[in-house]
């Protein structure tokens, strides 16, 4: 009889770890596989703005916010009771936080409570890099 009941227990706890690690690795995949086209996409190809000769690109705050948010919606809103998504955006030279429209690095914090009182928190950094060879 003792033999039934550690069994039922220990099959209860496999069961739940099994959900537990199943979560946070979907939520996990979501978070480090977040499509770099997002991000291209936010970038305003006609506001290019040109000072001093250079090029200056930057991100559509509202624009990759509203994706970013749509995205996690769907992809670990069906993994966890509740999350949140949190950006920050910064200047990539000094890490100093970008208080202008036109910010070119984002720091991407979710925080999303998986099971019972365990919280989920991972952060992903993103930045615009000039990737011509100089030509």
């Amino acid at each position: 009889m003792s033999n039934i009941i550690i069994s039922l227990i220990l099959g209860t706890l496999s069961l739940h770890f099994f959900t537990l690690t199943y979560r946070m690795t979907s939520i996990n995949r979501a978070v480090f596989n977040i499509p770099i086209s997002i991000f291209e996409a936010s970038i305003p190809n006609i506001y290019i703005e040109f000072i001093d000769q250079k090029e200056y690109i930057y991100f559509d705050k509202d624009k990759l916010e509203n994706t970013l948010t749509y995205y996690f919606n769907n992809s670990i809103s069906r993994y966890c009771y509740s999350y949140n998504m949190e950006l920050y955006y910064y200047n990539p030279e000094d890490e100093s936080i970008c208080l202008s429209y036109n910010c070119t690095a984002v720091e991407v914090k979710i925080s999303a409570q998986v099971f019972l009182n365990y919280r989920y928190s991972r952060t992903a950094r993103f930045y615009i890099q000039d990737n011509r060879n100089g030509n």
